[in-house]
């Protein structure tokens, strides 16, 4: 499978026209696509997942950015698509969906978690969050189909 180009971008400082500081996305050269693949950050109340490209610079050298820090510079070879939306993989399971990206899938879990006591020991909701889980499934022919009511 041929490698796809990419953009790649990085955030700068400049200044605005008041003399503020400024978050401003700015090109940082072009790069190798490889795929895609997930990463954590560990929080006082646990990790936080986001997305991740991998990719490969001129030198030979390889990065992991965040997947919203690239642009593809042309379509997928051999009409692969890309998803426009998650979509369910089980119609039974609403918490568990897919996007086709290039070379695969992003498959989440998406579950709700309540919190449940106190420093008392009470039996209480003190609170809810959500917990979310991220895995690449390679499949650069696009194969994976769901089967009807469940996963394949």
């Amino acid at each position: 499978m041929a490698m796809r180009q990419v953009q790649v971008f990085k955030w700068i400082q400049e200044r605005d026209g008041d003399g503020k500081l400024k978050n401003v996305r700015a090109q940082d050269g072009m790069a190798t696509f490889h795929q895609f693949g997930a990463a954590y950050e560990e929080f006082e109340n646990g990790a936080g997942n986001y997305a991740i490209a991998i990719i490969e610079r001129d030198d030979g050298s390889v990065q992991q950015v965040n997947a919203d820090m690239i642009q593809f510079t042309a379509p997928p070879a051999g009409g692969a698509h890309i998803g426009a939306e998650w979509e369910r993989v089980s119609e039974k399971d609403a918490s568990f969906s897919r996007l086709r990206v290039p070379t695969g899938w992003l498959v989440r879990e998406i579950l709700e978690c309540a919190h449940i006591g106190n420093d008392k020991n009470e039996y209480i909701t003190t609170g809810y969050d959500w917990r979310v889980a991220l895995a690449f499934v390679p499949d650069p022919d696009g194969v994976w189909l769901a089967a009807q009511g469940g996963a394949a």
